[in-house]
């Protein structure tokens, strides 16, 4: 139950990213493969139909799939 709930956060958060637009924001996740990111655990993470799944293991702590760099939020720069 944990990996789908997980699964569905990341895929609602992440689809469709595929590189810098227009109108300042920056996509994370470009569909194909993990660039940009680095995992931090052991669980295992793939993609499939653009989407990542995270699939945790048995008996070991948290696992994340971060990005390398830091990014903020746009609106605390327009102040």
């Amino acid at each position: 139950m944990k990996n789908i709930i997980l699964s569905t956060l990341v895929i609602t958060f992440l689809s469709g990213c595929s590189g810098e637009t227009k109108d300042g924001w920056t996509d994370l996740f470009n569909g194909k493969d993990f660039t940009g990111w680095v995992q931090r655990g052991e669980a295992e993470y793939k993609v499939e139909n653009r989407e990542i799944i995270g699939i945790s293991k048995a008996d070991t702590p948290n696992s994340f799939l971060c990005t390398e760099k830091d990014y903020g939020d746009l609106s605390s720069s327009l102040n």
